[in-house]
Order: C-alpha cells, then sequence, then structure tokens
C-alpha cells in the first residue's frame, strides 16, 4: 500500500505522503519555478541563540543570491550613501561596504545588533577592507554591537597567556597564581596591576623560573642563594628589575599559601641613584611654535605643564575632560587624580576638540586622543603615535615630564607640594627634590 501511494505522488497523482510533524502547506513547486530566497533572520518573537566565542564561516556566501540593500533596508543604504559621500570613499570602497551591510542586513535582519566579530569576518571574506568605517553608522541604527573588553584582550595579556602555557608543568600551575594575585585575584583584596606590568614581570622572572624548574621540577624548592645567584649572573644593567620580579614572585607565592618562605624576601642589591636631570634652554624654548598640528601641540603641553606620561595620554577619555570647571582626571596607582587645566592647555584643549569633531564627526571611539587609524575603533593611540611630536623636536617625553617636575622643585622644596600638583609618590617625589636642592641631603656615595 505505501509503495502504491509513492508511485502516484511521483505521477502527481493521489495525496502528498508527509512524514512525522509535517504538514502540508500548498501544493509542490514545480521544477521550473525557482523559490523565493528566506531571509536568515529568526521570526518575530522568537529569540536567535549563539554560540559564545564562536564566528561563522561566510566563504560560502553568494552574493548574487542576496537581495539589494536598498530593497532588505533602504534607510541604511541612503545613510551609506551620504557617509560615502561625506568621506568621500572611492567606488570600489563604497562597494566594499555594501557587501558587508547585505550580508549582515540578510542573515542577521534589519535593524538587529550585528556583533563585531561577526562584520569583521563578514569584511575579511567579502568586503577586503576593515569594516570599522561602518561601526558609527550601524551603531546610529541600531544595528552594532562592540566587542567587550574581555573579549579583545589587549597584546600584553596575550603574550602573558602564551608564555605561561609554554612554561614547564611543575612551575606553570605556581606562576599562575602569581599572575592572578597580581591581577587582584588572589585570597585577599588587592589593586590590580595593569597587563603591561604584569608582562614586565614575567619577562624579568621567566629565566630563572625556568632554571628552577629544570634543577628542582618546583618553586617550593627554591632557597636564598638561588634568587641571589639569578640577580647576580643576569646580564645588562637590570639586575634590579630581575631582584624585583623575583621578590614579587615568591611574596606572592607566599600570600597564596603555595610556599612557607619566602626566600627572596632578605634579598638586597644597593644601586647607584641616577638623580633626574633638567633639559637645556635651547630644546626648551619655542616648542609649541614648531608644532602645528592641533593633536601634537595639546600633547606636548600636557607633558611639558602638567608632567603627563604616555600611558597618561593614552587612557585620558572624553569623559575625563570637564570643560565647565577646566579639570582633568587621570588615574594614578589605581586611583582617580583630577588636577586644573592651565589656560594655555585649555585653549589648545578646545581646539583640538573642535579640529577632532570636524575631521570624525561619527568617530565612537571614547578616548581624547585619537587618529585616523583609531577614530573608527575603541583603542587608544598607540605609543609610537604619541611619540612623534616629540621626536620632531628632538626630545623624549620623559624628559620633557621630568624637567617640568624638577623646575617645581626648584621652587618649592616641598615634596608634598610635587604629591599634590602631579600626584607623585613618596619616593619619586624626595628624589626630585634630592635632585633639585642636593645641599639638604646627605651625600649617596653609589650616586652616579
Amino acid at each position: 500500500m505505501l509503495q502504491k501511494r509513492l508511485d502516484m505522488a511521483q505521477r502527481g497523482l493521489g495525496e502528498q505522503l508527509w512524514l512525522h510533524h509535517q504538514q502540508p502547506v500548498g501544493p509542490l513547486p514545480s521544477d521550473n519555478v525557482t523559490p523565493p530566497i528566506a531571509s536568515a533572520a529568526p521570526p518575530p518573537g522568537q529569540l536567535q541563540l549563539e554560540l559564545p566565542g564562536l564566528t561563522r564561516d561566510w566563504t560560502r556566501v553568494d552574493l548574487g543570491a542576496l537581495p539589494q540593500l536598498r530593497d532588505t533596508d533602504p534607510a541604511l543604504e541612503q545613510a551609506l550613501v551620504e557617509q560615502a559621500k561625506a568621506h568621500r570613499w572611492t567606488t570600489k570602497t563604497r562597494q566594499y561596504f555594501r557587501h558587508v551591510l547585505r550580508i549582515a542586513t540578510f542573515h542577521f535582519g534589519p535593524g538587529v545588533a550585528v556583533p563585531e566579530a561577526e562584520l569583521r569576518a563578514i569584511a575579511a571574506c567579502h568586503g577586503r577592507v576593515s569594516p570599522r568605517r561602518l561601526f558609527p553608522l550601524l551603531a546610529e541604527h541600531g544595528m552594532f554591537a562592540p566587542a567587550t573588553a574581555a573579549a579583545t584582550p589587549d597584546g600584553h595579556e596575550r603574550w602573558v597567556h602564551a608564555r605561561l602555557a609554554n612554561l614547564p608543568e611543575g612551575v606553570q600551575g605556581d606562576v599562575g597564581v602569581w599572575i592572578a594575585a597580581l591581577r587582584g585575584q588572589g585570597r585577599r583584596h588587592s589593586v590590580a596591576v595593569t597587563w603591561s606590568t604584569v608582562a614586565t614581570y614575567l619577562n624579568f622572572a621567566e629565566p630563572a623560573v625556568r632554571e628552577w624548574a629544570a634543577c628542582y621540577g618546583t618553586l617550593r624548592a627554591v632557597v636564598r642563594q638561588d634568587v641571589e645567584d639569578a640577580v647576580r649572573q643576569h646580564r645588562g644593567k637590570s639586575s634590579a628589575n630581575v631582584r624585583i620580579a623575583l621578590r614579587s614572585l615568591f611574596r606572592g607565592l607566599k600570600r597564596e599559601r603555595c610556599i612557607f618562605t619566602d626566600p627572596a624576601q632578605t634579598v638586597t642589591a644597593r644601586q647607584p641613584q641616577r638623580l633626574p636631570r633638567p633639559l637645556p634652554l635651547n630644546q626648551l624654548r619655542g616648542v609649541l611654535d614648531r608644532l602645528t598640528d592641533p593633536r601634537a601641540r595639546l600633547v606636548v603641553a600636557l607633558v611639558a605643564i602638567h608632567a603627563l606620561g604616555i600611558e597618561d595620554l593614552r587612557a585620558l577619555k572624553l569623559g575625563h575632560y570637564d570643560a565647565a570647571r577646566g579639570t582633568i582626571a587621570v588615574e594614578r596607582g589605581g586611583l582617580p587624580f583630577t588636577f586644573t587645566l592651565d589656560a594655555l592647555v585649555a585653549r589648545l584643549m578646545a581646539e583640538w576638540l573642535r579640529t577632532r569633531h570636524e575631521r570624525w564627526p561619527l568617530s565612537l571611539n571614547p578616548h581624547l586622543l585619537i587618529t585616523r587609524f583609531t577614530a573608527h575603533e575603541q583603542v587608544p593611540m598607540s605609543r609610537y603615535g604619541l611619540g612623534a611630536p616629540f621626536r620632531q623636536l628632538g626630545i623624549t617625553a620623559r624628559q620633557l615630564r621630568t624637567d617640568r617636575i624638577l623646575d617645581e622643585a626648584h621652587h618649592t622644596a616641598d615634596p608634598v607640594q610635587l604629591m599634590r600638583v602631579f600626584g607623585l609618590g613618596v619616593t619619586t617625589a624626595v628624589s626630585y627634590v634630592r635632585a633639585a636642592h642636593p645641599d639638604r641631603f646627605a651625600a649617596d656615595p653609589t650616586s652616579a
């Protein structure tokens, strides 16, 4: 009976055979009729479940089979055309971005937030350009879901995890506990240090850790003589950094109760103290007059007048600047530090903000200082980019910052004043006062 019904259905006679839960929705389509393309977006009221941390394979998408962007989302098409004219995109660039938007709107649906990772994957397969210039456009239409900081770790964090994975198994667990403690995830509450600091510590401690892993197989058998030998045998001028890194390692392991005694606790090394030195006057004269870019002038002024460092400049965000009060906030030692801008710096700040808005009116980057490469991202400027004005002047940012603090120390001779004005620590403030007024301190026979 079943075979007879199958034969009748094949000749177009009788009724359609349905299996399990399927129900007839109409006549079977003819072989010569192409069925319409259905959107991959979920129906209204239904949730599209995603696999976290995974991106789709977009290489098999056929652009010729997809509807045009003007048919699926006319408003987005018009916005794309207007932004292309405003930013003077080439015809090829506009076409590449249209390909990305066609795939995104077809798969996720118009008005649905598209994850940043998916946009980058689509652009890598079909756009041939970076999609970051599309982020502000999609954000205005509610179609952009930026990647979180946890999903996009910085280079230092990736480097630390890579080096940790390459350590011998006998010491890998202990080093991992130490890194977690540095990041504020230990048994006791502590301020988390930056990933760049963790990478620096691990870089200086790793050679000794590998040697001890080969000798003992664990860090629990290390004694004070081993630590002293590691510091003494280090080549170069950074033996003090090796000692600091090893002391941090064993102090963290003892605090986390991984070892009973700290073999590096009593290890000391007398290092010659290098006092800060001022810059010659001929290098300081007219530094701002030699710069024409508003961003470069602001960067140099913040360093020369308020003694900000390169990392301080990278961390500055638009929300840190209070135009009404004329103040700006930076982070020092995990705590906010606010200072009032000088009149010249306030004027340069207004010029840069005006230039920033004219160049990148649609930028969503929260950082104060941006470039044409970071305007469409959520990342800060690179250290190399921030150092460009100083290379043009023939000095470094550290030299200019040191000169500013020394000048203040000459006038005040009070380390507390330096701490209030520049947010310095006690040791740093005293070292600047010592350099400015050596007659008030006893002579150090080891000083260079």
